[in-house]
């Protein structure tokens, strides 16, 4: 062996991969996962053993490719995405992933985003950013103390940074709602 390096705790890398959206690191991370659960560190095992842990949890996994979410051929839904925090909702899973996730105007992809609203640090949540995509998926506390999960997906738009502020809006109006 020439060099070794090993990784951090499981939890610290998922942090590291969504907080800042590291899409090389979240392609390695799913090659990780394919080695782990099906013996093969390629991106297509990494897939399978995603579908084999939410297949089981009612989670439908639309077409996927990569880790990362940049292939053409990487197709989630609004619907996955609700699917997927409902399921993780109330488990150690959920917790993990919701300390893992950008805090609204606190820091990584949402550290500039939704401050002075009541979304600032009550939205946790994962951007998307494609071209003629931004999505927004995770969870807030509304003004009125429900613990609200939603996913918001925009496409075919002209204006990125007018997508970015609708979907931010959008969660802004979750955190003020008093119901």
């Amino acid at each position: 062996m020439v060099a070794e390096h090993q990784s951090g705790p499981l939890a610290a890398v998922v942090r590291r991969v969504d907080k800042d959206s590291d899409n090389f690191a979240a392609e390695l991370l799913l090659k990780e996962l394919g080695q782990v659960r099906r013996g093969e560190g390629s991106s297509a095992a990494g897939v399978h053993a995603v579908k084999d842990v939410l297949g089981p949890l009612g989670v439908p996994v639309g077409p996927a490719a990569d880790g990362s979410g940049l292939s053409a051929y990487d197709r989630q839904s609004p619907e996955t995405e609700l699917a997927l925090l409902g399921a993780l909702d109330g488990t150690a899973a959920g917790t993990a992933l919701r300390a893992a996730l950008p805090v609204a105007c606190q820091d990584g992809t949402l550290a500039h985003r939704m401050c002075g609203t009541p979304a600032a640090f009550t939205v946790v949540a994962k951007t998307g950013t494609l071209d003629g995509v931004r999505a927004l998926a995770g969870w807030t506390t509304s003004a009125g103390g429900r613990s609200v999960r939603f996913a918001f997906q925009l496409t075919g738009f002209r204006d990125g940074l007018a997508a970015r502020a609708a979907l931010d809006a959008a969660a802004v109006v979750l955190s003020a709602a008093v119901g």
